[in-house]
Order: structure tokens, then C-alpha cells, then sequence
């Protein structure tokens, strides 16, 4: 009467339950007895463990090889010395060849009556550790590459140790030869003054010795000054001046070229001195450099400006305008990249290593300044230099 009246709905419900989990989570469930062979399986269970025969009334270890030599431990469940037992993400071959990864629980049926048996539930967890899986190996993978870049890194700190002392030792070994040549140039220069100044042509010799000697320093220079901003290391020796005395004395060393392309140079300072705090030497070549690449990209005849002003924030203004050649967007844009030349620079017949924007940008940023250019093709450019360097 009792068992006619049992309300399975319940177990019904538990069962729909049972369903639904299993669609999302891949479960298998096997009821193992107290001598450790299977006595029954839900339906999936061959398809999960990948064994085509009836599994029932086999030993659970030969069934599933994970298990072998884990008597002691099913017994322990079983004698309720151990609650339960679990392997998370078990590697298992399946039936496709693939590699499933699975969770395995062995809870008692029931804690008071080991001779029920156990339950063996069976999870799914490829997804997750396919993933893991994933993880692991990008880890890895990562590990080995920071190993692999400490080690290009050094390497690199090594060869750029090694290219700082080629750099300095070549800037070296060339100034001794350059100062002879300049000094026997110097003597012929004045013995051709003194005795034959009828023989232009000798004269011309020599001046094109004693420029290109000059041009020459200037590369060398750049060597060194192009070392110390790639390695980040420029040092700044503080000193006052004024930027008129400064700019005049860049007028002097820039004059004899302007004159050979029959230029104008016209130079607008306030008549108050303006006393800068900066680098004097580094700041005389940034105004040289930029004067310089000015004459170089402006045709004969043409006009090149220098002006000067200090805006209320403390910042000295230069500013350095030709109407040479002029530059397309796309060449402003990789204008200060080291060895960078634009497409005026053919049409001009500019010599230089295009280092010299570059170097100039550097020491400027070195400064605390930053540098800005507008240019439009066969309109000129114009360079402005913000330099917060007002005592």
C-alpha cells in the first residue's frame, strides 16, 4: 500500500534535472561495489571512459587504468575513514584520438552502509582544460621568449658598448689627421695670400680643403652627440650667456656660406640682452645646425630669417624662416628621424648625413624645449625652438 502510494515525483523531477545537467556539462555517472567491480553505468559511460564493451562486472581499474593501484584509497571511502575522494583534469584518450580531460568524484551511496558501494560521478572538463592547457603553454612560451629577449638585451648592451667605444675611438683617431690637414692648409692658405695672389685657382684649392675640413668636424661631432641621445645619456654643462652674444657668434661661422649663395641673412633680437641658462655650447649647435640646414635647402639669392623673443611664461622663442625648397607633409613627418633626408635634398644638392634635425631635436628636448616646423613645397619652412631657459 505504502510503496502503490510513493509520490515519485520527486525522483521524476531529480531525474529531468539530471538530464538537463548532463546536456550542459557532460556527466557519467557508474555505482561501484564493495570489491571494486562496476555493477551498473548510466548509458554514456562506455562513450566517456572510450571502451566499446559492456563495462558492467568489470574491475573499475581495468576499465579505467587512472584507478589502478588505488584499492587502499576506495577501501578508505568505504570504511568512512576518508569522506571522498577527487582527481581533477585527468588527460583521457577518446574515441576521435583527441585527448578529453576529466573530473573524477567517488562519494559513498550511502555513509552509514558501505556495502551500497560507491558512486563514481564522471565530469566532463575538456573545455576548461583544454584551456588550462592553453594557459600553461602560452606561459611557458612566454617565460622562454623573456628569456630569450634578456638575452638579445644584453647582447645589444653589449654591442652598443662596443659601438660607443668604436664611435669615440674613430672620433679620436680622425681629429689628429684632420688638424694637420687644417693646419698645412691654414699655411698654404696664408703663403698663397703673401706671394701669389695672382693664382686664384690655388686659393679656391684651399678654401675647399679648409670647408670641407670643417664639414668634416661638424660629422664627427654629430658622431658623438648622435651616441649620447640614442643612449639617452645627454649631460647638460649649465652655464649663463646671453642669446644675442650667441647667435652672433653663429652669424660669424655661417656668414662665408651665406655669401657664396649670395644670400640674406637678417637677424631680429630684442635690443635688452636676453640671459639664457642653458648649455651654451649645445644651444650655439642647435642655432648652427638649424641656420645651417637653412642655407643648404635655399636656392642663390634667396632669404633666410632669424628671430628672437621671450613670451611671458619664461620661454625664448627662435625662430628660423627660408624660402627655399620647402618639404611635403609626409617628409615633415619623418623629418627628425635619424638619417632621415628629404626629397629636397637631391633637388638641392645638400650634402650632410641627415643626422643634424635629429641631433638638434635631442638637445633641445635635453633642454626641456620642444621643436616645431611648418613647410609647404617651394614655399620654404620655418622651425620655431621653445626654450623655457630664462634665468
Amino acid at each position: 500500500m505504502d510503496a502503490l502510494n510513493l509520490n515519485v515525483d520527486p525522483i521524476v523531477l531529480a531525474a529531468y534535472a539530471m538530464k538537463a545537467f548532463n546536456q550542459t556539462h557532460g556527466l557519467a555517472y557508474a555505482h561501484i561495489s564493495e570489491d571494486c567491480t562496476i555493477r551498473q553505468t548510466s548509458a554514456n559511460f562506455s562513450q566517456f571512459v572510450n571502451y566499446n564493451k559492456l563495462p558492467t562486472g568489470n574491475l573499475l581499474a581495468d576499465i579505467m587504468p587512472t584507478f589502478v593501484g588505488m584499492e587502499d584509497t576506495l577501501q578508505d571511502i568505504l570504511d568512512g575513514n576518508t569522506p571522498s575522494y577527487l582527481l581533477e583534469y585527468v588527460a583521457h584518450e577518446q574515441s576521435d584520438g583527441t585527448t578529453g580531460y576529466f573530473n573524477f568524484q567517488i562519494t559513498p551511496i550511502d555513509e552509514q552502509n558501505p556495502k551500497y558501494g560507491l558512486l563514481l560521478l564522471i565530469e566532463d572538463a575538456s573545455r576548461t582544460g583544454l584551456l588550462q592547457q592553453a594557459v600553461v603553454q602560452e606561459r611557458n612560451e612566454l617565460s622562454l621568449m623573456q628569456e630569450h629577449l634578456t638575452s638579445a638585451n644584453k647582447k645589444l648592451k653589449y654591442l652598443n658598448q662596443q659601438k660607443s667605444l668604436f664611435m669615440s675611438i674613430l672620433a679620436h683617431d680622425l681629429r689628429g689627421p684632420l688638424s694637420g690637414i687644417q693646419g698645412f692648409a691654414a699655411l698654404i692658405q696664408s703663403y698663397t695670400q703673401k706671394s701669389y695672389t695672382g693664382d686664384l685657382r690655388l686659393s679656391r684649392y684651399t678654401n675647399n680643403i679648409i670647408s670641407q675640413i670643417s664639414l668634416l668636424n661638424d660629422m664627427i661631432s654629430d658622431l658623438h652627440a648622435l651616441d649620447r641621445i640614442e643612449e639617452g645619456t645627454v649631460t647638460l654643462d649649465m652655464g649663463s650667456d646671453t642669446i644675442n652674444i650667441i647667435i652672433a657668434e653663429v652669424e660669424k661661422t655661417v656668414v662665408i656660406d651665406v655669401g657664396k649663395k649670395e644670400q640674406t641673412l637678417s637677424i631680429d633680437m630684442p635690443i635688452e640682452p636676453l640671459t639664457v641658462r642653458a648649455d651654451i655650447a649645445k644651444l650655439w649647435r642647435i642655432i648652427y645646425n638649424l641656420l645651417n640646414n637653412a642655407i643648404k635647402y635655399t636656392p642663390a639669392g634667396g632669404e633666410i630669417s632669424l628671430t628672437v623673443h621671450q613670451e611671458p611664461d619664461n620661454c625664448i622663442v627662435l625662430k628660423i624662416s627660408d624660402n627655399g625648397t620647402g618639404m611635403t607633409a609626409d617628409e615633415v613627418t619623418h623629418l627628425f628621424d635619424p638619417y632621415y633626408r628629404a626629397g629636397n635634398a637631391k633637388q638641392s644638392g645638400a650634402s650632410g648625413s641627415g643626422l643634424g634635425l635629429y641631433i638638434v631635436k635631442g638637445l633641445v628636448e635635453a633642454h626641456n624645449g620642444r621643436i616645431e616646423v611648418v613647410s609647404q613645397p617651394e614655399e620654404g619652412s620655418t622651425f620655431t625652438v621653445y626654450l623655457p631657459i630664462l634665468e
